[in-house]
């Protein structure tokens, strides 16, 4: 090889590593991972929802601090201190969870799990006792209609999820950001 063509081939390389440093720069604020099994583990893309949160989207939100499901979340480490950039009251790092139901819906609550609009969602019964077996409160088994600028965010992906079934709606000043999954895999801890 010659010294002209290795000098060339050097340039160019530091040439592409300088672009790929400048887009990781401008891109890793947008990029998050979820450490927890109620979602796929792994990166996510994040931004600030610019239009209507729809059900089927994946957001980031803060959990109502005020419900007992979330107060005992706290002490009992279901939900997690941060102290990223994107924390919530309280020091509490948000949830990252699908929208099940918005303004309008109507979500039923029973043994069974959870229905939006009389469907019964799959994988979605409640836990009544940790793993720990320690009692888990939850909201109150009834039909809730969700108003304006609320959202129910329920994952039955992982049967331990802590999620609305348990806090309720969160309201849209809650939700923070919207994810989607770009390089995550599932894993199921054991009950």
């Amino acid at each position: 090889m010659s010294r002209r063509y290795g000098n060339t081939l050097i340039w160019r390389w530091l040439g592409l590593l300088i672009i790929v440093a400048v887009l990781v720069i401008e891109i890793a604020p947008h990029i998050m991972y979820n450490f927890t099994p109620s979602m796929p583990m792994g990166f996510y893309w994040i931004w600030k929802p610019q239009n209507a949160i729809r059900t089927g989207d994946i957001v980031m939100a803060c959990v109502p601090l005020h419900t007992p499901a979330a107060q005992q979340g706290i002490q009992r480490h279901y939900l997690l201190t941060s102290r990223g950039a994107l924390r919530c009251p309280g020091g509490v790092y948000p949830v990252v969870k699908p929208v099940v139901a918005v303004s309008g819906d109507l979500v039923s609550l029973a043994r069974a799990g959870v229905s939006v609009n009389g469907k019964l969602l799959p994988d979605t019964r409640f836990i009544f006792r940790d793993p720990q077996g320690r009692p888990v409160w939850h909201m109150p088994f009834k039909t809730y209609h969700v108003r304006p600028g609320y959202f129910w965010l329920v994952s039955g992906l992982n049967p331990l999820s802590f999620d609305s079934r348990y806090w309720g709606p969160v309201s849209r000043a809650d939700i923070l950001r919207r994810a989607v999954p770009f390089l995550t895999f599932t894993w199921h801890p054991a009950n």
